[in-house]
């Protein structure tokens, strides 16, 4: 028997009866008493604890969730990746503008308006998301999916 006594709060007893340990912890007010069987259920749920965090480290991606819209013009729609091919729509505010927005496509029927929108060069409006968790194959870890994709109607007004 071993005997530990941890700052005078809590103990700790160790025992080995028939080639088996049993662990039991006394504080102020409880008694616990852990067995093999216990002990491996905690180390397996710890183990497991650990594997799921290292797997959303590696394989995941979290951001704040938004949504908006962004009117604007396509200037690209293109398959990009290494490993996990994405398609990425890249969006100007003007057709002039040097600044461009990069969005992650994920519906067919949404490329396939996209891809006609670049060849017209219509002005169009793009809503889009931004889940919590984005998994690191899907969009490259881009921070918004388009959901939709509206044409901007084209009214002219003169001022007098």
């Amino acid at each position: 028997m071993s005997y530990f006594e941890i700052k005078s709060e809590c103990k700790l007893i160790i025992l080995l009866i028939d080639n088996r340990f049993i662990v039991i912890i006394q504080t102020r007010r409880e008694i616990f008493c852990l067995d093999y069987q216990n002990m491996k259920k905690i180390i397996a749920s710890i183990i497991s604890i650990v594997f799921v965090v290292l797997f959303l480290y590696l394989f995941a991606f979290f951001q704040i969730p938004n949504s908006g819209q962004h009117t604007g013009y396509i200037t690209s729609v293109e398959k990009s990746g290494i490993i996990f091919k994405t398609w990425m729509a890249y969006v100007k505010t003007d057709p002039q503008s040097s600044q461009e927005d990069t969005y992650c496509i994920t519906d067919s029927d949404t490329l396939i308006n996209l891809q006609n929108y670049e060849k017209e060069r219509l002005p169009i409006t793009v809503y889009y998301s931004a889940p919590i968790i984005l998994w690191k194959w899907q969009c490259e870890n881009k921070s918004s999916i388009i959901n939709s994709v509206s044409v901007v109607s084209q009214s002219t007004t003169t001022i007098q």
